[in-house]
């Protein structure tokens, strides 16, 4: 069948064809036995998956139906008939296509071997099966995996190709109608189906099975329940089935490449896929790496560094309402008790006559002082049972820990309960003992106190055989792995926090520096200023330098007093001679602006650069507002700087005395414009300006730290939300 006919078979049962591509198709099959038996096999082998356990599976087993690829198994010994009852399994590990053979074998063969059918009046299924094998899929959902060598002729495996006669009864009408027993003996059993599978060369010779290799045959049941077990059916001489030799059912762990199975925690990928994070799984391990550190100190910070809202605790009391709690909160009326809910608990937590009163205390003001305790380097190994540490995990997903008890799908099923139990000593009963059974380990687990875990006890998985020597190896390797893995944190970690640590020191600096720069500018402008002041003062009044002026009761005053109080003030004042009656002024003008939406900068400044002095000024804004009165003798240009998360926003103007300009608008700039266009003013004005370029490299670096703590801000709220999904337990002790 052309693969393309196949996808749209699929489509159409499952309901995803469009309304006229769905009539159309069902137009052609009408006329089409051919497409219409294809459309009833799939719809068979759809109905039988539908009884697995596992979605994905039934996805996977209609592909591998089609596709015919080789299954690699375990070896499980089968005989012709048997009563069955066993779990869904997973057999999933393909490799090395075959050509598809005919659907069905010729109607001259299949009356050559029908009579030999072991089941009377029960319908047959044929299945040819190539000489490289082959999985099929019977029409109630019996996966039947034929590996090649799987059966002996004369005593020998047999390499050609076979047909497979295969007879079900899965049902209770079935099983009556074909006249089968369900007795052992004496004894009536209870059934979950039947089964009898032969295999015949193409010569319609009976062939054996062989024990060393088998067939491997998954079931669909819909209950699993213990002490099930695989019965031969052997009948007497009258035809009636006895069915004898018991034997435990073992699920056979089929191995999958490590590349393919997911141990992270349950709940860690699809947080990561909601966010649209990384998807590279060599990012995911590196961030999931990360939290290797994490311990009590990071609870400990955590707890006291965020805003903690009531609805981010999770030790919410798991216990129903007291009496007491009941009449407290509902009076008369109370509703059916359940389990404390959190606005319950928020409610309690504000009656302290209440005699469960310090089950409440998290929920109060003092919880992070009352409850947590001090942070001690000690605590750190209290932590060791917190959590699965991800070294640990990382250290055996790799692939030479395929085909072991690890790189299959059971072991895949059972991490993400082992991640649950925040137990490293549960984890550490499956890494160790690659040599023992899965069920084993699971009973093993469930004596520790896991109670959740009786339930893949009564799966029954065996083991993936592998030797001592290789175990062994393999442990060692594991060791080293997780010592790798744990160096490789740590030197991330230390990686970035030194990275921090530079960070802060170059901004910490670069302050410390713009502090003593501004005091030193400002002093230095000040003077330069008054002296300009002073000098136009002198000029105005004439040779009278020194002069001492009289005011009031005997109050003398030097002129520099006015002229360094009109300098600070930057007001105009008038000064006169009382000798000559000569005055001299100081004359500064209006100079204001605003800049809108102030809030969207980090930094928002002005710069004046006057042009017969050596110095600049810096002028702060109030709620973007600007006014800084000018020297009506000096020619100023004028800019004003925004520095915003993505960059720098500008605005420049020159050759003013003063002016109201309102509103005016900054327009986006890179940094070497706008470093440039501040060195230009700068330096144009006199032929010793101050230099600016440290003041520019402070704006710059300001800009860069404020990105740094955004990035630190988002990244931890990114790892606190990261690391519920990885099922860290707070477990405050």
């Amino acid at each position: 069948m052309n693969p393309n006919i196949t996808k749209i078979i699929d489509q159409y049962l499952s309901g995803e064809l469009p309304h006229e591509d769905r009539l159309t198709f069902e137009e052609k099959m009408a006329s089409n036995e051919e497409l219409k038996s294809e459309v009833a096999l799939q719809q068979s082998i759809q109905e039988g998956a539908k009884r697995l356990s596992d979605r994905t599976v039934v996805t996977k087993a209609r592909k591998q139906y089609h596709l015919n690829k080789l299954l690699k198994w375990g070896t499980i010994s089968l005989s012709s008939l048997a009563i069955i009852a066993a779990t869904a399994f997973w057999i999933f590990n393909s490799s090395n296509s075959e050509k598809k053979p005919d659907e069905q074998p010729t109607q001259e063969f299949i009356a050559l071997i029908e009579d030999k059918a072991p089941i009377n009046d029960l319908d047959v299924q044929y299945f040819l099966i190539g000489e490289e094998g082959a999985i099929k899929l019977s029409e109630n959902g019996v996966l039947i995996s034929v590996p090649k060598h799987a059966f002996l002729k004369n005593g020998k495996p047999y390499e050609g190709p076979l047909t497979i006669q295969f007879q079900e009864a899965m049902y209770s009408d079935e099983i009556v109608k074909s006249g089968l027993s369900t007795m052992s003996g004496d004894k009536l059993l209870e059934t979950q189906g039947m089964f009898g599978l032969t295999a015949y060369s193409p010569d319609g010779k009976q062939l054996e099975l062989n024990p060393k290799v088998g067939v491997y045959l998954q079931v669909p049941v819909e209950e699993y329940k213990d002490g099930m077990q695989l019965f031969d059916g052997v009948k007497d001489k009258n035809g009636n089935i006895d069915w004898q030799n018991p034997k435990p059912l073992t699920k056979i762990p089929v191995s999958v490449n490590m590349s393919d199975l997911d141990f992270y925690p349950e709940k860690y990928e699809p947080y990561l896929d909601f966010i649209k994070w990384k998807k590279d799984k060599k990012s995911r391990d590196s961030l999931y790496l990360s939290f290797e550190d994490w311990g009590w100190k990071e609870i400990y910070d955590y707890a006291n560094n965020i805003n903690l809202g009531i609805s981010e605790v999770h030790w919410l009391p798991q216990r129903k309402l007291t009496v007491a709690e009941n009449k407290y909160l509902y009076s008369n009326n109370p509703p059916i008790d359940n389990n404390l809910n959190m606005d319950e608990a928020m409610r309690l937590a504000d009656w302290k006559e209440n005699p469960n009163y310090s089950d409440f205390d998290f929920m109060n003001d003092n919880f992070i002082s009352d409850t947590l305790p001090q942070y001690d380097s000690a605590m750190e190994s209290d932590m060791a049972s917190a959590f699965i540490r991800p070294s640990k995990v990382l250290g055996f997903w790799k692939n030479k820990f395929n085909n072991t008890n690890l790189a299959t799908r059971d072991f895949e099923k059972r991490m993400r309960a082992i991640h649950n139990t925040c137990s490293e000593a549960v984890l550490k009963k499956y890494t160790n003992q690659l040599k023992k059974e899965i069920s084993e380990i699971d009973k093993e687990v469930v004596a520790m106190g896991f109670s959740e875990f009786e339930q893949f006890a009564l799966e029954n998985v065996g083991k993936v055989e592998i030797s001592n020597v290789h175990a062994e190896q393999l442990q060692t390797f594991y060791a080293n792995s997780i010592a790798a893995l744990k160096i490789e944190a740590q030197q991330a970690s230390d990686k970035e926090r030194k990275k921090r640590q530079k960070h802060d020191k170059e901004t910490s600096d670069a302050r410390y520096k713009e502090a003593q720069r501004t005091t030193n500018r400002n002093t230095i402008a000040l003077n330069e200023e008054f002296n300009f002041n002073m000098e136009s003062v002198k000029k105005q009044i004439g040779p009278s330098i020194g002069f001492t002026l009289t005011h009031g009761a005997g109050t003398i005053v030097n002129i520099d007093k006015y002229v360094m109080d009109a300098t600070i003030s930057r007001s105009s004042t008038t000064i006169t001679d009382p000798f000559t009656s000569k005055t001299a002024e100081i004359v500064y003008n209006d100079f204001s602006f605003e800049v809108p939406n102030p809030n969207k900068y980090i930094k928002l400044f002005a710069y004046v650069f006057p042009d017969k002095l050596n110095s600049y000024q810096r002028i702060d804004q109030k709620n973007g507002k600007f006014n800084y009165p000018l020297n009506d003798g000096l020619i100023y240009d004028f800019c004003v700087v925004g520095v915003t998360e993505n960059g720098y926003e500008y605005f420049q103007k020159q050759t003013i005395k003063s002016g109201k300009f309102g509103s005016i608008t900054l327009k986006k700039i890179s940094e070497n414009e706008m470093e440039a266009s501040i060195r230009q003013m700068n330096g144009k004005r006199t032929s010793k300006p101050i230099s600016i370029k440290e003041e520019i490299k402070w704006l710059i670096k300001e800009q860069k730290d404020y990105v740094e703590q955004k990035r630190r801000a988002e990244m931890k709220k990114f790892r606190e939300n990261v690391s519920r999904s990885i099922s860290i337990c707070l477990c405050l002790k």
